[in-house]
């Protein structure tokens, strides 16, 4: 499989979509492409290089500026010889574009360099010598550079605050109609919802659980559409959104959120820390409703058979106390 005569040399080149890598010989692009491709890749391509010169139509303001600034304008740094040089940012353009930051592209630039320099092997290397070239495209050094520098910015730049306000509400019956996949579903009787929808097995069983039981008011699969998310820091040291999965209220004074688990999860753990101190906060502030949490894991639930949610709460207690 050859190359397009006319693919860049640069690996920070824009890649026109009629020279991206064609899976057969260069001869048989214009013939076979439609054969030996399929259809969805190429039209992604194209549509992907239209929403680039289009102006990036569709992104929200914050997102269009971010790409405005790193595809659209030039970044000047200063060369050894005194010259001025654009700035190639691959590995700095992926670590600020994971951590969402805008500024400070120069400073990060060379952090990045001085690290493949000297720390990143197990010897001082040339930044332009064919062999550093070829072991950074490696996935274990990629892997290492941007890990440790998103790592040691979230160290410096993330933090919590430990205040707390309500600056809005979520209402479950204002919720905007939405379209799900086509995966196995419930209809409830205790829901404001007219399905249950299950990213696995064990949602479905454990909505049908909240059915059953006598001292559930009612519940709610909280869904993208509901809009009740908690930020929270991940394995890797990353921003991540997280989405508890259910609503269940017991009484008008009392609401349970509630983490089911079917399969192992890193990041278990981190999630539940954010969302016991957001039950924390909102308890702190405001005393009409108290608001508590329960993490349910599959095999648990299997083994124990709780028959009411009162037995549920009391007998799952994990990372309900400090550790």
């Amino acid at each position: 499989m050859a190359l397009h005569k006319d693919f860049p040399a640069s690996r920070h080149a824009l890649l026109d979509p009629a020279l991206r890598w064609f899976p057969a010989d260069e001869a048989l692009r214009e013939t076979s492409m439609e054969k030996l491709m399929p259809p969805l890749v190429p039209a992604v391509r194209r549509k992907v290089q239209e929403f680039r010169t289009g102006g990036y139509v569709g992104a929200t303001d914050t997102s269009r500026s971010m790409l405005h600034w790193w595809f659209d304008t030039p970044h000047l740094l200063p060369k050894a010889d005194g010259t001025m040089a654009e700035f190639q940012y691959y590995f700095a353009q992926t670590i600020m574009k994971d951590l969402c930051l805008v500024s400070g592209h120069d400073v990060l630039y060379g952090k990045v360099k001085a690290f493949v320099q000297e720390d990143l092997f197990d010897r001082k290397v040339e930044l332009e010598s064919p062999n550093t070239l070829r072991n950074l495209s490696e996935l274990a050094a990629t892997k290492t550079l941007i890990e440790t520098f998103k790592k040691a910015i979230n160290a410096l730049t993330v933090q919590d605050k430990g205040e707390a306000e309500i600056r809005d509400t979520i209402k479950l019956r204002r919720t905007r109609p939405f379209v799900a996949k086509d995966q196995g579903y419930l209809v409830p009787k205790k829901s404001v919802f007219n399905r249950i929808i299950g990213d696995e097995h064990f949602e479905l069983s454990f909505a049908g659980f909240l059915e059953d039981c006598n001292d559930v008011v009612s519940y709610a699969k909280n869904y993208l559409a509901v809009h009740f998310k908690l930020d929270y820091q991940n394995a890797d040291g990353d921003i991540s959104s997280y989405y508890p999965d259910f609503l269940v209220k017991v009484s008008a004074k009392r609401i349970f959120i509630v983490e089911t688990k079917g399969r192992a999860d890193l990041d278990v753990p981190l999630k539940m820390h954010p969302l016991r101190q957001w039950c924390e906060d909102i308890n702190r502030v405001q005393a009409d409703v108290k608001y508590d949490f329960v993490y349910v894991d599959e095999d648990s639930f299997e083994r124990y058979k709780p028959t009411s949610f009162k037995q549920l709460i009391d007998g799952f207690r994990e990372y309900k106390e400090d550790p």
